[in-house]
């Protein structure tokens, strides 16, 4: 009896004494209203670490900064590619780059074009005539597409057959923006008859290349004289 009168005392004291009351967090010990879940409120999730609580795992710290560095690495990695992808367009796309190119695709196909010019086979004159006027341009095309029937008996009644081959070239001049080269070229030609031994003969040309949709043409094919040391 003593003790339930010692704790109807207390109980009473608390009561009537408010100041004496203490106050404790209302995510802790407020009573559930009707119809709350027992699920904890968003803010009592908060990350434990931010919260300054030492015991949570290290998990929470090293997953942030692989993450971070990841991020900066893919980002520098992002602006290398740019860099390069840039660099290698004005590289490739330079004046200088560009002109050399084309000198070279003009050298390599000016000396087939000539080579082309010398070469007929009499068993195929019609043929040899087509690949010279696909092979020109220009003034020399024309020339070319002027050739009469008895020009083609005459080559065929010769009974020989021509090989060119080109043994040194080069540019002499090279307008990239016109489209336009000197070519100056030294040819053997081959000459094979029928009951005749194979003849050598070496030529000098001077050619001008033009630049057309289908690449570049033979416009002029001019034979100069070759002069004995």
């Amino acid at each position: 009896m003593a003790a339930q009168r010692k704790l109807t005392s207390v109980v009473e004291l608390d009561a009537a004494d408010a100041d004496f009351s203490v106050t404790l967090p209302e995510s802790d010990h407020a009573p559930a209203t009707p119809g709350e879940t027992a699920a904890a409120a968003p803010s009592q999730l908060a990350d434990p670490v931010s919260a300054g609580d030492s015991s949570a795992p290290r998990s929470w710290v090293s997953r942030r900064k692989p993450v971070r560095a990841a991020a900066v690495v893919l980002a520098a990695a992002a602006v290398f590619a740019g860099w390069s992808g840039y660099s290698w367009y004005s590289a490739s796309h330079s004046p200088s780059t560009t002109y050399g190119e084309t000198r070279d695709e003009a050298l390599a196909t000016g000396r087939t074009l000539v080579a082309t010019l010398n070469t007929l086979d009499y068993h195929q004159v019609d043929a040899g005539l087509s690949r010279w006027l696909d092979a020109s341009t220009g003034p020399l095309h024309d020339e070319l597409a002027r050739t009469t029937p008895q020009t083609k008996q005459a080559l065929a009644a010769g009974a020989t057959v021509a090989t060119g081959k080109v043994l040194d070239a080069g540019l002499s001049e090279l307008d990239t923006h016109a489209g336009t080269a000197k070519l100056i070229a030294s040819v053997e030609v081959t000459v094979a008859k029928e009951g005749a031994a194979p003849a050598t003969r070496r030529n000098r040309y001077a050619a001008t290349l033009t630049r057309t949709a289908s690449g570049w043409k033979l416009s002029t094919l001019d034979q100069l004289a070759v002069t004995s040391s």
